[in-house]
């Protein structure tokens, strides 16, 4: 008979039994639990500690006791660790969010960091995190053994997730930079990086400032690639600092003289435009008013004697 006919009726999930240890790989540990059913450790079941090598915690031949996690088919999912606590629960009770604590760097990987903080307790330093500086790989900021203070940004103990921050226990670039560039002031700075709309010079290490295209040059310039290269080394202007929003304007044609501007010609290929004629002004009209001696006079008064109404 088969012997896995049953196993779920024999061994229901979260059982706890004796096994024999019947082979180790990489991945794992073989438990023999009885003849012809054979359940897997997993590596991350062996132990709440980071496990490297199962060997370290478990032999060939040795008796131990584990719990089934899981029965799929013929597949028998067992674990060691689940047959104590977490003391990763109980560790980072002691643990507040905003706090700032001591660790050991463990390993480095693409993304980041991680921080062993207590026995139990290992959290990752995202990449983002380990420095105010651009950097391009996290071991460009921290070395495997390194000890540093990281303030724990998130922890969610129910979902199991502790986030540190490295950078957030150091001052910020940004905390001086009005007085280190104030406005008005030169500044000699590396091209980080070039867009289509600028450059991105930085200052300080943290620091970058964009040198709009309207501020590489005089001339006009169609793409900042045709004048700067990335890291070229080049002094610029300070016209404007905004510390709380990380944004510093910078320009390098303020440093150099503006050029001249071509003289103004009024004239016409050479000849002189032809102005219409001004009309003439037209001539006042006369006035038809008496003096004022001869106001309140007839005209029978101008007429004389002769002149009789009645004749008309």
């Amino acid at each position: 008979e088969d012997p896995w006919n049953g196993l779920t009726r024999r061994y229901p999930q979260g059982t706890r039994l004796f096994g024999k240890v019947s082979n180790l790989t990489d991945y794992g540990a073989f438990v023999e639990i009885e003849q012809g059913i054979e359940g897997l450790v997993h590596i991350s079941e062996i132990s709440w500690e980071r496990v490297n090598n199962p060997s370290d915690y478990v032999k060939v031949g040795d008796t131990i006791k584990a719990k089934i996690i899981a029965i799929d088919k013929e597949r028998l999912s067992l674990s060691i660790k689940q047959l104590v606590a977490d003391p990763w629960l109980s560790e980072v009770e002691n643990l507040k969010k905003g706090s700032k604590v001591e660790g050991t760097v463990t390993r480095i990987t693409p993304f980041g960091a991680f921080v062993q903080i207590s026995p139990a307790v290992e959290a990752l330093v995202h990449v983002s995190e380990l420095s105010h500086s651009r950097i391009k790989r996290p071991s460009d900021a921290v070395k495997p053994g390194d000890v540093v203070n990281v303030k724990i940004l998130k922890l969610d103990p129910e979902a199991g997730r502790l986030s540190l921050s490295l950078k957030a226990t150091q001052p910020g670039p940004w905390e001086q930079v009005e007085e280190k560039a104030p406005v008005g002031s030169t500044v000699e700075g590396t091209v980080k990086r070039l867009t289509d709309f600028g450059a991105f010079v930085e200052l300080y290490p943290g620091v970058e400032g964009l040198v709009h295209v309207s501020q590489i040059s005089w001339e006009r310039v169609e793409n900042p690639k045709d004048v700067l290269k990335v890291g070229q080394v080049v002094n610029v202007k300070v016209l404007d600092v905004k510390p709380a929003e990380e944004r510093i304007s910078l320009s390098i044609k303020a440093l150099e003289e503006a050029p001249a501007r071509p003289a103004r010609n009024n004239d016409n290929d050479g000849e002189k435009r032809d102005r219409k004629p001004r009309a003439p002004r037209k001539a006042a009209k006369p006035s038809y008013d008496l003096p004022e001696t001869q106001e309140g006079f007839s005209l029978a008064d101008f007429l004389g004697e002769d002149f009789d109404i009645n004749d008309l």
